[in-house]
């Protein structure tokens, strides 16, 4: 990619492609073992179709890269009447960001909570503190509402597993078109925010989709069900093929 001015980066970029390649790859290959896919021209199109049919009507927790659209996914949700369950995080708030995004707090409130069992599920993620309190899993797990939440995969696994894995939470992963389009979407959002708040370099950049990106073969380990985020079209198209609820 010539948005590179580097060599050792545009060679770190490449080493991340090959990675997520290989890891989607992976993931197909899977699906299309496991859940009976027939192997066509466009996986993509077969797993969509796949993940559409097996959705359950209650909850969300969404997942992806860095870039893969999480926060249309979430816009998309409480138009549909769904109510996002904010995290717990240690970094600083982003300028468009609130309460209502997440729990903003310091290292040392996050290990008081920690050491207390307020927060019951926690992980460092690109060197952050991200955590989830006990009483959004007990939402999670009892509620008849509808809730979402955007978590990385490790968190997200967890969460699953401790609101009993038949709770009826559509575990979602995003996928950009291409690791090229996830890298535009990062560079736009931090250059759109460099006049209010310091945006990532692309060492920064590349740092988290080295992080990011060997999370995807952990998908497997649960009933993750996998959508591209290639336009909103998709997306609104997941909400209307939730099945009613009873």
């Amino acid at each position: 990619m010539e948005v590179f001015t580097s060599d050792r980066n545009l060679e770190r970029f490449l080493q991340i492609k090959n990675t997520y390649l290989n890891q989607i790859t992976n993931v197909f290959q899977h699906s299309a073992k496991i859940d009976g896919i027939v192997e066509s021209d466009n996986l993509v199109k077969d797993l969509e179709l796949f993940s559409l049919g097996a959705l359950k009507k209650r909850s969300f927790i969404v997942s992806g890269i860095s870039g893969a659209g999480k926060t249309t996914f979430g816009n998309i949700a409480q138009e549909n009447g769904y109510i996002k369950i904010p995290g717990v995080t240690t970094r600083k708030p982003r300028p468009e960001e609130n309460n209502n995004d997440y729990i903003f707090v310091d290292e040392n409130i996050f290990m008081d909570w920690v050491e207390k069992k307020e927060i019951i599920i926690h992980r460092k993620i690109n060197g952050v503190w991200h955590g989830i309190l006990r009483d959004s899993v007990e939402k999670f797990s009892n509620s008849s509402e509808l809730f979402f939440m955007d978590r990385g995969v490790a968190c997200a696994i967890d969460l699953y597993r401790l609101s009993g894995s038949n709770a009826g939470i559509n575990l979602i992963y995003l996928f950009a078109p291409s690791i090229e389009e996830l890298y535009r979407r990062i560079k736009n959002r931090e250059e759109s925010r460099c006049e209010k708040f310091v945006g990532m370099s692309d060492e920064e950049i590349l740092c988290r989709f080295e992080e990011e990106v060997v999370d995807i073969s952990k998908t497997l380990l649960v009933n993750y069900l996998y959508f591209v985020n290639d336009k909103i079209s998709r997306i609104e198209k997941l909400f209307k093929n939730l099945p009613n609820s009873n």
